[in-house]
């Protein structure tokens, strides 16, 4: 008998799965937790979950102008799988998204902006992102200012909001990121900040770049 029948005739005999996890190895148990989200994957979302795609799809419409196709892949079609989508990686195990990557520092002119728009609010709905990346776009939050919901992505581990032309206050929500390691907002030129004691609550931080935002009030 295979390991793999094994554990789930064990899952079929028992009446809770913690019961089944304490009879196996760690690496058995990893492997059966991932199988049992992968069961509770609706099929028709392609392999993602539905709420994270439909909140791609919101962070989309949101987007005036994208100028190089960046999010041509990120289509509703029946079967599309929004973790293969550009700049959208998933976990392995979970399936969750945890990384948006839509900075155009990888396009050939490194300063060419390529998202124009909101950054929308549905993020939010990204529970498990840990990496977020919209530098050098020129995108903006609902009053134009650096939005402050961002500072609910309690997940993040690394954000980066480089190159925006923001204008006015750097939002102290921020400071209620306390799993984040990067924060990079520098050359956001419109900007300021006249207090950045919230800094002090990222207790995880190990970069942190506020090139050419104004501290002038500090």
């Amino acid at each position: 008998m295979s390991l793999l029948t094994a554990m789930f005739l064990s899952l079929a005999i028992t009446t809770t799965t913690t019961t089944v996890l304490l009879l196996l190895t760690p690496a058995a148990a990893t492997a059966l937790q991932v199988m049992m989200t992968q069961l509770r994957r609706p099929s028709g979302s392609g392999g993602c979950f539905p709420g994270e795609m439909d909140a791609l799809l919101e962070f989309k419409e949101g987007i005036a102008d994208d100028t190089t196709g960046l999010l041509a892949s990120w289509r509703p079609e029946d079967g599309q799988d929004c973790c293969r989508w550009t700049g959208v990686r998933c976990s392995d195990r979970t399936g969750h998204i945890v990384k948006l990557n839509l900075g155009s520092r990888e396009s050939i002119n490194p300063f060419a902006m390529r998202l124009f728009g909101e950054i929308s609010h549905s993020l939010l709905s990204l529970h498990h992102l840990q990496h977020l990346d919209l530098s050098h776009n020129s995108l903006e939050g609902p009053t134009g200012d650096m939005p402050e919901f961002l500072g609910s992505l309690k997940s993040l581990r690394y954000l980066n909001l480089s190159g925006i032309p923001f204008h006015g206050l750097v939002p102290p929500h921020l400071g209620n990121l306390s799993n984040l390691r990067v924060l990079d907002l520098s050359y956001t030129a419109n900007s300021y900040s006249p207090d950045i004691s919230w800094v002090t609550r990222l207790r995880r931080l190990r970069y942190l770049n506020m090139g050419d935002v104004n501290l002038s009030m500090v």
